[in-house]
This record gives C-alpha cells, sequence and structure tokens, in this order.
C-alpha cells in the first residue's frame, strides 16, 4: 500500500476548514486501508423480552473509553481508573469492525477484560472486551481502529436476572491459516460474576467525575487472582497476520449474548508518516517497540541503497 499525500494546492487560496479536511484525509490516508464494510448497529441482546433493539454504531463510537485494573490499588481499593485519551491531539481510536496494528510496531498485548455501558453511572449493558496496549497498559489509543468494541451487547438486568454466575467470556483467535476458519481458543473463564460485583461497588464507591453523566464504556480488567474457572490465559499478543481475526464471547450459559469480532488489518508505519501528530510521538518514536523484522526490513534497504551510490 503507498502512501498517500495532501493533493497539490496553494495553500493560500483555501480556507482554514478546507485545509483542516485535507490534513484529517492525508492522516487517514497513511495510517489506513481501504475502508471495509462496516456494521452500522450495535445489537441489544435480552433474552427476557422478545423485542430486538438495536444502537447507531455512529452514535456509539463517540463515547469515552474507561480502564478499571482491580490488580492496580495505589490510591484506589478497589483499583486504578484510567482514560483511554481521546483528544489533545489523540484521534478516536474505537471501532467495532476492524484492529489496525502499523507495519513498524512489534505486536501489543490484548487482555480479557469485561466492557459495561454506563450512562449517568448506572450500568445499562454489559459487553465482551479486550485491553490492548503495550506494557500493560501504555499507548491504548495507538491512532485510528486501535480500540476494539464489541458490536453486540447485552441488557444488564437481564444479566443480573439470569445469574452473573453463570456468565462467562471466551477469548478466540483465527489466523486464517489457508483461508481457513479455524477459531483458536486462547482462554476461557467460566464466570465472571467476582469481576462484576467488583466494578459495581467501584462504580458506587470512588468513580471518576465523569462517570456520573453521559454514556461510557468502561474495560473492567480480570483480577487473575479472582478468577473462577480459568483455562488458559487472559492474554496473548494480538496476530500480526493481515487479515487474522479476534473474538470474544459473552455467553449466558452456554448461549452467546455478546460479541467483539475484529480483524487485523497493517497499516503504513506511523515513524515514517509526515502527518504523525505529536500525540503520537512517543508511541512511533520509541524504538523499544519498534517490529524486529521492520527493523532489519529498513536496514537491508538502507544497505542497498548505499551501495548503489557507491
Amino acid at each position: 500500500m503507498k502512501k498517500s499525500h495532501l493533493p497539490s494546492v496553494t495553500a493560500s487560496l483555501l480556507p482554514m476548514s478546507v485545509l483542516l479536511s485535507l490534513l484529517l484525509v492525508g492522516y487517514c490516508s497513511a495510517f489506513s486501508t481501504p475502508e471495509p464494510t462496516q456494521r452500522q448497529f450495535i445489537e441489544i441482546t435480552n433474552p427476557l423480552t422478545a423485542i430486538e433493539d438495536r444502537l447507531p454504531a455512529s452514535f456509539v463510537s463517540s463515547w469515552p473509553t474507561w480502564v478499571l485494573d482491580p490488580e492496580t490499588k495505589a490510591t484506589n481499593k478497589y483499583g486504578e481508573w484510567s482514560k483511554i485519551p481521546d483528544d489533545n491531539g489523540f484521534v478516536n481510536p474505537s471501532s467495532i469492525d476492524e484492529l489496525w496494528q502499523a507495519q513498524d510496531l512489534k505486536p501489543p498485548t490484548c487482555q480479557l477484560a469485561v466492557g459495561l455501558h454506563v450512562r449517568d453511572g448506572m450500568i445499562r449493558h454489559i459487553l465482551p472486551a479486550v485491553d490492548v496496549s503495550f506494557e500493560a497498559g501504555k499507548h491504548r489509543n495507538r491512532g485510528l481502529c486501535s480500540v476494539p468494541r464489541a458490536y453486540q451487547w447485552m441488557d444488564f438486568n437481564a444479566a443480573m436476572a439470569g445469574g452473573l454466575d453463570v456468565m462467562s467470556l471466551v477469548l478466540q483467535v483465527n489466523n486464517n491459516n489457508n483461508n481457513e476458519k479455524e477459531w483458536e481458543t486462547i482462554s476461557e473463564i467460566e464466570s465472571i460474576e467476582t469481576c462484576i460485583q467488583l466494578a459495581i461497588t467501584a462504580l458506587a464507591e470512588q468513580p471518576p467525575e465523569d462517570l456520573g453523566e453521559g454514556s461510557s464504556v468502561v474495560h473492567v480488567l480480570l483480577d487473575k487472582e479472582a478468577l473462577k474457572g480459568l483455562e488458559g490465559d487472559v492474554s496473548t499478543d494480538v496476530p500480526t497476520q493481515a487479515g487474522a481475526e479476534l473474538r470474544v464471547l459473552l455467553q449466558d450459559d452456554g448461549y452467546t449474548m455478546g460479541c467483539l469480532h475484529v480483524s487485523i488489518q497493517k497499516t503504513e508505519p506511523g515513524s515514517e508518516s509526515e502527518y504523525l501528530p505529536e500525540a503520537y510521538k512517543p508511541l512511533f518514536l520509541d524504538e523499544s517497540l519498534r517490529r524486529p523484522a521492520f527493523v532489519e526490513a529498513r536496514k537491508r534497504l538502507a544497505d542497498s541503497k548505499n551501495n548503489n551510490d557507491t
């Protein structure tokens, strides 16, 4: 894929709004792949009613994402709250269709989590989730389509009525080897009841002030010591192969009530982009996060150029 550049225009002849639009187009082109067919709605499941409900995906995509880590208790006995940045130079990173991986970055870690839709401080829906980052929480926002979001959610009251002890999570990866759909189960958690109860208490007693108004999505990381029926590991590296898929199923006594399903897409190297925003320089200019194969390829290219010059 070739990097796109801004159209050749005379800046002085364009209004500022048009210049900003062109800059955004150039930035997106440098970090994007051809646009896929996108899901238009979030599906809401509710086994207590026969009513099918849904939310516009474009409406939900702008909601901020918070992370509650119960294993880190420096300032909060229930765990540390952190907001995934989406302003001050950062783009909106959420996506229900794809997970983008820049060619120059090594694979980030994908950790299983329970997702919650919180509206005005109250839990409205439960959803499967993953926390994708480097070094246990660094660089969660790595650009467009870097925070996966489930496209199928479950009504929270229905989940409570059915019993949280039978709610489970399954993390799966499909590497699409030989174009075959073969899902490999990375981990399976028998019950997420303890995780949900911790989140309910944390929201009631020590929530961030911003969670009291409007809608947000919360990723509750799984406390490994409190998990029931854990098979496998709660984390794995994001697949590096373009076209691979990542899936997390939220199941109620064996029936799928929620689903996160994204495909992995390779994007242009951020470290070589002329449109790289200041907010992303600590990520893309950190040589310790470079993919070794990318470094070696660039070294061979430079050596070849030097040989040709001589």
